[in-house]
């Protein structure tokens, strides 16, 4: 009888199993890439478009749930399902790393079967290290590159190399991988083909072999420069050279390249005839790097293309326009001595930048700052507020400001190869208080590389203001007065204090206030003395404003182009040495 049911029970058991599927062994489950392979992208350092999909399947080729997925990449980050949902698949988001060509990651299946997946990051431009080196004969050197992606940000080079070739091989030779060789004296130009990355534009570097000092000057109306001569004095002695029609020149210095204290002026060959601002820097050993020998001359009268002031013209004197303030220098001062806003247009021992918004920035946004008003904002101060702002802009023939409501935007750092790119809304905010008497503009920026702005970044070229506060006497309602509001909406511009008092930028000052003033803007006063009593600035923008208005935003303008350059500053400086005689 026991027997008998050992028989039953086991004929039962079998009946019931039979109607299930039996689940497979690990062993009998395959990896398989569903979608998501190669993907292309043209900005790194975010998260790829499609996801990566994979596929559990069992040898019949049906889905295997809630397998075990492990993902890696040693590119960028993939973070993904840690196992496969019911239809036996598991999704990764990859983000890459901002490095040029191919990257990969990888889905396990515990330790039997693996899958790969492959992206590719590609360039949209490049940009040079340096796009000159200055060698002697013998020495040996690297052009060094890189890649850019769509945003700008810059990318690791990856296996691509850029295909160099020279010139003039007797000068100067170069390897495939951007090495210089410097045979003899002269200058070469070494081209890269970039085709290998889908890019038409090659980079172009100048290798100057024997001769001290290189560079280019450029014109701030682009036209080609002609009659004009690149002076160079040292302990040494004094050099020149022309200036070619592109631009470009070179010459030996009487001393090593930069080793002595070095003055390099360009100027009219003909100064009978010069139309152009000189424009002068000065280079000390051991206060950095040799400066770029890039100049951008400025001109000496302004012509009104467009605007309220169209097809008129005003001569520019850039220390009464900027030198307000500008205190005498002690005895033993460096020769860089400037009042507070140039040392925001040259930043004390670095190279010239300027502060400014980039040209895609405006109109800018403006608005009532409501919340931190300690008197109330009425119809008529809107009104009059615009009308003055609006007025500003149609004396440069461009609008400058615009209406908006007021956006908390938080600023935000992204990591890219080049550091914390900060990204932030650009906005101004006006404010009325009681407290204050007249007016105040603040502003803050960060440091910028010509359209990158890192947090924290060495770089030179244009500083990217990124917000602004235009704070006003409500009291007396001072938001009201034209002159005020154009005068503070010029410095968030970037404009400083100038020495005429016919201008709104003009600072108003009082008798206790001349003596810090007045040696730097003698000058400009009826027969070089002071008017008695107090002096009040004009009643709204004046052509005098708006032509210095006008050359600032388009010497920003130009710089953002062109990179680091010599160009305000240097005016400033080459006004002052030669046409007024004050060094």
């Amino acid at each position: 009888m026991r027997a008998c049911l050992s028989v039953l029970a086991a004929s039962l058991l079998s009946a019931c199993t039979a109607d299930r599927e039996p689940t497979p062994p690990a062993r009998d489950i395959a990896l398989r890439r569903a979608s998501g392979d190669a993907q292309e992208t043209r900005t790194a350092g975010t998260t790829l478009p499609a996801p990566l999909v994979v596929s559990a399947v069992d040898r019949s080729g049906r889905g295997a749930p809630d397998a075990m997925i492990t993902w890696t990449t040693s590119d960028g980050a993939v973070a993904g399902d840690a196992r496969t949902d019911a239809a036996g698949q598991a999704h990764a988001s990859w983000r890459l790393a901002p490095r040029l060509g191919g990257q990969s990651a990888v889905a396990h299946l515990g330790s039997r079967d693996s899958v790969i997946f492959r992206a590719r990051v590609l360039a949209s431009d490049a940009r040079l290290a340096r796009d000159t080196l200055v060698l002697r004969s013998g020495e040996h050197a690297r052009v060094t590159w890189q890649p850019l992606d769509a945003a700008g940000v810059a990318l690791a080079a990856g296996e691509v190399d850029a295909r160099w070739a020279s010139g003039d091989a007797a000068v100067a030779t170069v390897g495939a991988d951007g090495q210089v060789a410097a045979l003899r004296d002269g200058v070469t130009e070494l081209t890269a083909d970039l085709s290998a990355l889908g890019l038409a534009r090659p980079l172009r570097a100048t290798i100057v072999v024997g001769v001290p000092l290189a560079g280019r000057v450029e014109l701030l109306d682009g036209t080609a420069p002609h009659g004009l001569r690149v002076y160079v004095r040292t302990a040494s002695g004094v050099d020149s050279a022309d200036v070619a029609a592109d631009g470009r020149f070179a010459l030996r210095a009487r001393s090593a390249a930069l080793r002595d204290s070095t003055e390099i002026l360009v100027d009219a060959a003909d100064r009978v005839a010069r139309r152009w601002f000189p424009s002068l820097t000065r280079w000390t050993p051991g206060s950095g790097d040799a400066p770029p020998l890039r100049f951008v001359l400025l001109p000496l009268r302004w012509r009104f293309a467009s605007g309220a002031f169209a097809g008129g013209e005003i001569p520019l004197s850039l220390n009464a326009a900027l030198g307000a303030g500008l205190a005498g220098a002690p005895g033993g001062a460096p020769w860089y001595d400037r009042n507070w806003f140039l040392d925001r247009v040259a930043p004390l021992g670095s190279a010239p930048t300027l502060e400014a918004f980039p040209d895609d920035a405006f109109p800018l946004p403006v608005y009532f700052d409501r919340d931190r008003s300690r008197m109330p904002i009425v119809a008529d101060d809107s009104t009059a507020f615009w009308r003055a702002l609006d007025a500003l802009g149609d004396a440069v023939g461009t609008r400058l400001y615009r209406p908006t409501e007021k956006r908390l935007v938080p600023e935000r750092e992204v990591a890219t190869a080049a550091g914390s790119l900060v990204t932030r809304a650009y906005a101004v905010a006006v404010v009325v208080d009681s407290v204050l008497l007249q007016g105040l503009a603040a502003s803050t920026w960060t440091t910028a590389c010509v359209g990158e702005r890192l947090a924290a970044h060495p770089c030179l070229g244009v500083l990217d203001r990124v917000d602004a506060t235009l704070s006003f006497s409500g009291r007396t309602r001072r938001v009201r007065e034209a002159a005020l509001v154009q005068h503070e909406a010029g410095h968030v511009l970037g404009l400083g204090h100038t020495c005429y008092w016919t201008s709104v930028m003009y600072a108003q000052l009082d008798a206790s206030s001349w003596s810090s003033v007045a040696p730097s803007c003698a000058r400009w006063f009826q027969g070089g003395a002071w008017p008695s009593g107090s002096i009040d600035r004009a009643d709204a923008i004046t052509a005098r404003d708006a032509a210095y208005l006008a050359l600032y935003l388009r010497v920003a303008s130009v710089v953002r182009r062109v990179g680091p350059a010599h160009a305000l500053h240097a005016a400033f400086l080459g006004e002052r040495h030669l046409l007024l005689g004050l060094e």
